[in-house]
């Protein structure tokens, strides 16, 4: 493997994804890390990332809803991948983690910048967020100016009832309070496709997840060493009949107009 490291940014359109990643890159990295930010071809905004000071290679990524396609033949050593805004998260992640496998390069981390207004107005998007945090160790609170607190708390609150390992911080004006911790390559994700089976040491005999309708906690035993790096038996990648998914995630795209 390489010394670089790759991150995936997942999250909807408006969320500043871009913001955040501008941040990271301007004061997360070192004075000799040289980073490669990577935008989906159907990304509305395709204006090439600045940040002051810093050298950044800006790519545009081939994205058709299952084929991930990305080229780097520049010698940089940070990686961001912001994901597809209006795409299924899942759908997204698999085709990612097929590229990334015959990548070379080290894995980072998954950060969901989430958009706090976006997801209060509309619960039934409750799973398609859902399955952005299940494969997060970081999740980043933006778009929260006409969002109550209490809903902000009882949110975390959901999910660390829920058992979810990721760690949560708030986005202000695109900007994080600590972006170094941020890129710590620390796995605190659900999801184990990003770990190879000799790297899982846990005992994992609850496998944890979110009830889409009920909003309660469900439980599927799984083996940690079945889990281990296989999208196969991940809870959003399992496949059943006629190649459906197991675990369907709604489509984001309709309710964007209003992000």
């Amino acid at each position: 493997m390489s010394e670089t490291l790759v991150y995936l940014i997942l999250g909807s359109r408006g969320s500043s994804r871009r913001d955040v990643v501008c941040d990271l890159v301007g004061f997360g990295l070192s004075e000799t890390d040289k980073a490669l930010v990577a935008i989906s071809e159907g990304e509305p905004n395709q204006d090439p990332l600045e940040v002051r000071k810093r050298e950044v290679v800006n790519r545009s990524y081939s994205w058709d809803g299952s084929d991930f396609e990305l080229e780097v033949t520049e010698d940089v050593s940070k990686i961001f991948v912001i994901a597809d805004g209006a795409s299924n998260p899942a759908d997204f992640v698999e085709a990612f983690h097929v590229w990334w496998q015959a990548s070379g390069f080290d894995f980072g981390r998954v950060l969901t910048v989430l958009n706090c207004d976006l997801f209060h107005r509309h619960k039934e998007l409750n799973v398609w967020f859902d399955c952005c945090i299940h494969y997060s160790d970081m999740v980043l609170l933006s778009e929260r100016q006409d969002v109550p607190n209490k809903w902000i708390s009882d949110l975390i609150e959901r999910y660390e009832k829920g058992c979810f390992p990721c760690t949560f911080e708030y986005v202000k004006k695109g900007r994080i309070s600590n972006p170094v911790q941020v890129l710590f390559p620390e796995s605190r994700r659900i999801s184990m496709i990003f770990d190879t089976p000799e790297e899982v040491t846990i005992d994992l005999d609850d496998y944890v997840v979110l009830d889409e309708e009920e909003n309660e906690i469900e439980v599927e035993e799984e083996e940690d060493k079945s889990i281990a790096g296989d999208p196969t038996k991940d809870t959003y990648l399992k496949r059943i009949a006629n190649g459906r998914r197991d675990k369907p995630v709604p489509q984001i795209g309709p309710f964007l107009k209003d992000a």
